[in-house]
């Protein structure tokens, strides 16, 4: 699902950088939309090590996660 939506982004830059006149507006909406995807990607890797220290329980209670 993540690869998905990285593909779906990279594609999107693509087209907007492309297609964009003013560059200086381009490489701003560049830099945010890679600054979004790097926090969906870190809230995404914190929900699966989530959802991984709920099954162990013994595991979550030694690094303090409960």
């Amino acid at each position: 699902m993540l690869e998905k939506l990285l593909l779906w982004l990279a594609v999107f830059l693509l087209v907007l950088v492309v297609s964009v006149s003013h560059w200086e507006i381009a490489w701003a909406m560049v830099l945010i939309t890679a600054s979004a995807a790097l926090a969906l990607g870190e809230l995404y890797s914190q929900y699966k090590a989530d959802k991984e220290y709920r099954r162990d329980l013994e595991a979550a209670l030694l690094i303090g996660r409960y």
